[in-house]
């Protein structure tokens, strides 16, 4: 009877660290997310960047990136695009850690429109926990001319901590 009482502790123990791992994961996610604020107006016509990043309309699962979108990764070092064009820069991430992509350069010229996350597994890992994915940061390029958008996978917990990793993309913007 003994030796049933412990097993069932020890599964009970098992359990309770599954429920935790799971909650951690969940809370991870939720802090990866961001709202869309609305878009402000100068009063002139001209819509004017958001100060946060916008935002996410999903976690996980594939998804396709709207069709007039041009699709970059963190090989791109130029991108060109005409006023009112989206493109979209694929980058590897992994939610499961406290790091973050973040637009590091003022947005004048262009506007992070979408966020998504892709954790859609592969053939190979099935049901695996802590693999990484892909964060699709969408832009839409709202004035013509030029500027370095810098991109930084961040800490999420402190500001002031360096960035794991950091990537400057020459953008020209056209009429």
């Amino acid at each position: 009877m003994r030796q049933l009482g412990l097993k069932l502790s020890h599964r009970a123990a098992v359990v309770a660290t599954g429920i935790l791992v799971l909650v951690a994961v969940s809370c991870t996610r939720a802090a990866n997310q961001d709202s869309v604020p609305p878009s402000k107006s100068d009063g002139g016509g001209a819509s004017v960047a958001p100060s946060v990043l916008a935002a996410d309309s999903g976690t996980s699962g594939a998804r396709a990136v709207a069709p007039d979108a041009k699709t970059y990764d963190d090989s791109t070092r130029a991108i060109e695009a005409k006023v009112g064009d989206r493109f979209t820069i694929n980058l590897p991430a992994n939610i499961t850690t406290p790091y973050k992509w973040v637009v590091a350069s003022p947005e004048t010229l262009v506007v992070l429109a979408e966020r998504h996350y892709d954790d859609t597994a592969s053939a190979k890992c099935d049901g695996c926990v802590g693999r990484s994915g892909t964060d699709r940061l969408t832009f839409e390029a709202k004035h013509d001319g030029t500027l370095t958008l810098v991109l930084r996978y961040a800490p999420l917990r402190s500001k002031s901590d360096p960035a794991e990793r950091e990537l400057s993309i020459q953008v020209t913007i056209s009429k």
